[in-house]
């Protein structure tokens, strides 16, 4: 088979590379018929690769999932400059990096709770029951100052691990634009679930490994 057929069999009318004609600013222009219109459709297009490596470098790799999650926050900076009319850049290194670890360990500490808590078979319907009114309780679409006039509510939030990780980090990203939990005290709320979550999550883990 020649080349000519070969790019004319990939090129035909119906087939994956097929190629036609387009009138681009005034003039005809060959174009791949199925080729995506804008880069939002080649990004959203990756979206179906999923857990499959997007990038490899040694031993680091980055999935596809991971890199529209990347894109996405990074386009949050231009919408949020929008929004906002500018970006803050006063952020606190130090006290970030210390609620995302704190975060971090207490989400496995709480995971492993959740784990232990139902046969795995049942884990994916726990699950469901459990994240909505985490986040909806968790101060993360919302600042827990907010809920001043609307104490019962105030209250509950603080039986929310994910409260205080949401101020901390609200604390330390945007200390000055809106009102945030303390800093010291969204710290101790976050290591008391971790200690909690760990105590709670280590003897079911235990319990279910023996039995």
């Amino acid at each position: 088979m020649s080349r000519e057929e070969v790019v004319a069999g990939l090129t035909r009318a119906g087939a994956m590379f097929e190629v036609g004609e387009a009138d681009v600013r005034g003039a005809p222009v060959r174009v791949w018929v199925n080729a995506p219109a804008t880069l939002r459709h080649v990004l959203e297009g990756t979206r179906s690769h999923g857990s499959r490596d997007f990038l490899v470098y040694g031993d680091e790799r980055i999935t596809f999932s991971e890199h529209v999650g990347l894109v996405a926050g990074l386009a949050m900076f231009p919408i949020g400059w929008l929004v906002l009319g500018r970006l803050n850049f006063d952020v606190q290194p130090v006290a970030l990096v210390v609620f995302l670890l704190l975060g971090a360990v207490m989400g496995a500490c709480l995971g492993l709770v959740l784990g232990t808590l139902v046969p795995p078979n049942r884990i994916n319907v726990l699950f469901s029951l459990v994240l909505t009114p985490m986040l909806f309780t968790g101060a993360s679409m919302y600042p827990w100052a907010a809920l001043d006039s609307l104490r019962w509510f105030q209250i509950v939030t603080m039986f929310n691990p994910l409260t205080y990780m949401s101020e901390g980090i609200r604390a330390a990203l945007i200390p000055d634009v809106v009102p945030h939990m303390h800093p010291g005290v969204a710290a101790a709320g976050l290591l008391v679930a971790l200690l909690v979550a760990g105590a709670v999550g280590t003897r079911g883990f235990l319990h279910r490994a023996i039995d």
